[in-house]
């Protein structure tokens, strides 16, 4: 049983960069994230231990 789980538009702020500009101020992010991944034993033993965290 493959399931997904999708991360659309999360935002954040961050100072990384190469310039000291962009490490002292900073600059907005956004993330899209879609992450495939096989549920089949959690699901199957209903335990939450094999769940992703």
């Amino acid at each position: 049983m493959i399931s997904r789980i999708c991360i659309l538009g999360l935002r954040f702020h961050a100072r990384h960069g190469c310039l000291p500009e962009e490490r002292e101020k900073g600059q907005e992010f956004v993330l899209d994230a879609e992450i495939y991944y096989d549920a089949r034993e959690a699901a199957l033993g209903d335990d939450l231990g094999r769940a992703v965290d």
